[in-house]
């Protein structure tokens, strides 16, 4: 699967909450994580977990299987817990033809 055509996508918001039993619906956590990483997203947020008793999963069971599913490398997941913060720091970069300037990256990935 080929990522974003303009630009390396920084941060992939996923939902990893409320999928068992509406499989169908939702996507598992482990999926989460996987359409993350051919998106090719530096960054996965999960959402749509800890808040409110959706489906019949354990209540911190989505973070944990993404958790499980990111566990070589975790400082790519944005944010575990309800009201923690994430930040994203803006760093210029050339253009590269047909693509625009600008783009977010994190000082914790050394390598881009």
């Amino acid at each position: 699967m080929r990522s974003c055509a303009f630009r390396p996508i920084d941060l992939a918001i996923m939902p990893i909450g409320a999928y068992n039993p509406w499989i169908h619906s939702r996507c598992t956590p482990e999926q989460a994580v996987q359409i993350g990483n051919e998106a090719g997203a530096h960054f996965i947020m999960p959402v749509h977990h800890q808040t409110f008793h959706l489906s019949v999963e354990g209540f911190r069971e989505p973070i944990e299987r993404v958790q499980a599913a990111l566990h070589k490398t975790p400082e790519r997941i944005a944010l575990r817990e309800i009201g923690e913060t994430f930040v994203l720091q803006y760093m210029p970069t050339k253009p590269r033809r047909g693509r625009r300037a600008g783009g977010f990256t994190d000082p914790r990935i050394s390598s881009r």
